[in-house]
């Protein structure tokens, strides 16, 4: 079994030896791969450098540190590893011109505090 995340309607072609997919409509737009954040959640107790790459090819990312969903209208451009010292949610999307945005990707980030 194959299985195959489409994001928009297709038409299935079949002709004994290979399949293919045509979009059923000619303006097909391609959506732009989740950001991964590293690290991807949890708790420390020293200051945490952050890293957020796409696999899509010129995307850019945008992120937050409010809890806020980061878009094209809101949020920092990432540019590179950012360091945190504080308990926060980091919200990113990956945008690039002329496709679908990726879904927002979110870690949550949990300082222990010292005695």
């Amino acid at each position: 079994a194959y299985f195959i995340n489409m994001y928009v309607d297709s038409v299935l072609n079949y002709d004994t030896s290979t399949v293919s997919f045509t979009p059923s409509q000619y303006n097909f737009v391609p959506k732009v791969a989740l950001p991964v954040l590293s690290p991807n959640g949890g708790s420390f107790s020293t200051t945490q450098e952050i890293s957020i790459i796409c696999s899509t090819s010129g995307a850019e990312i945008k992120y937050t540190l409010d809890g806020s969903n980061p878009s094209i209208d809101n949020g920092i451009i990432y540019n590179g590893p950012f360091k945190i010292n504080s308990s926060l949610t980091i919200k990113a999307v990956a945008i690039k011109t002329n496709n679908i945005d990726s879904d927002i990707a979110s870690v949550s980030l949990q300082l222990l505090l010292q005695n």
